[in-house]
């Protein structure tokens, strides 16, 4: 009966363990909203504003598909730059 008890954890710490890593995996975070972007083609994701020119292309990746984009403006902070 120990052994059972033992494996009744066990099999509970693994299901905690694993909805903690579905939370963190980059689909479920596009799920609640999140887009990752990327410059046209390329696959390192963009983190700052200032990496793209207006006029360039940007993919985001959504939950469900992907948006194909035209930059028209950028923002660095509070201020806008061209």
């Amino acid at each position: 009966m120990a052994a059972q008890g033992l494996l009744v954890r066990m099999e509970s710490g693994m299901k905690l363990a694993a909805s903690r890593l579905e939370a963190l995996s980059p689909l479920a975070v596009l799920a609640r909203g999140y887009a990752i972007a990327t410059r046209s083609g390329q696959r390192r994701p963009l983190t700052d504003s200032m990496e793209v020119k207006k006029g360039e292309m940007v993919d985001l990746r959504l939950h469900r598909g992907k948006l194909y984009c035209e930059v028209r403006d950028r923002e660095s902070g509070d201020e806008k730059s061209d």
